[in-house]
């Protein structure tokens, strides 16, 4: 099984970052492994494809995380759209929403349909997570 590594470089109050190959994740903080509000351990987990049903589209979920489920690669710009899950996008900078200014991942919507792309043909593969 091919196994993919995604490298936390930064936590803040409110996010950790991440690259995966060329993409840039975004993750909740460390809160614990608590469900629902904060990014997982650092491990290594089987991601098998499925289907996001809130969001309606094919996906990764990241499979047999200690206490927790339902942990999805998806399109995320901010950490409040995250519930646990990993945010995936092609670029980090600072975006506004509610007239605040947010460290975000950019591009989310295209990195998540080119990180499906690239992985077209997998089922699953193994994702190695690991603090820089």
């Amino acid at each position: 099984m091919q196994r993919y590594e995604l490298v936390r470089y930064a936590e803040t109050d409110g996010s950790t970052l991440g690259r995966l190959g060329s993409w840039y994740t975004l993750e909740l903080p460390n809160r614990h492994n608590w469900p629902n509000v904060s990014c997982i351990p650092a491990g290594i987990y089987v991601c098998r494809r499925r289907m996001y049903h809130h969001g309606g589209y094919p996906t990764f979920e990241v499979c047999d995380v200690p206490g927790r489920s339902d942990i999805l690669i998806h399109v995320a710009n901010f950490p409040e759209d995250l519930r646990g899950c990993i945010g995936i996008g092609l670029g980090l900078g600072v975006l506004q929403r509610e007239g605040r200014s947010h460290i975000a991942i950019t591009s989310s919507r295209k990195g998540h349909s080119d990180f499906m792309d690239a992985l077209k043909h997998t089922d699953a593969f193994e994702l190695e997570i690991r603090e820089h």
